[in-house]
């Protein structure tokens, strides 16, 4: 029960260096603590995997996973509208560029 509180701890400290990557935008950083972290989910046995379950609800671990879901989430939305608004501003200056360039051809015609 030792090792497993001992593995919980240490899901903890990586999972609250997860967040603190996050707030300052440390993203390559962040996938190596994710293996870390699925290195001790993995490390636990069969045997211990209830042991291991209780020891996470009552450590409150869930919250601080919560938290590292729901910020993640924000900047995934957050990127999504900015490629949103990128994709609108790429169309306009093509139908810009489209109007202008069919202004200009007028002259080019043969009377």
């Amino acid at each position: 029960m030792d090792k497993l509180k001992e593995k919980l701890n240490l899901y903890k400290d990586i999972s609250l260096q997860i967040i603190n990557l996050i707030e300052k935008e440390e993203y390559i950083k962040i996938s190596s603590k994710l293996d870390e972290r699925q290195e001790i989910i993995n490390s636990v046995s069969e045997i211990d995997r209830n042991d291991f379950i209780q020891l996470y609800n009552k450590m409150e671990l869930i919250e601080i996973d919560s938290r590292i879901r729901d910020i993640l989430q924000g900047q995934l939305l957050e990127v999504k509208k900015e490629l949103h608004e990128y994709k609108l501003t790429k169309q306009v200056n093509t139908m810009y560029y489209s109007l202008n360039r069919e202004k200009v051809n007028i002259f080019n015609k043969k009377v």
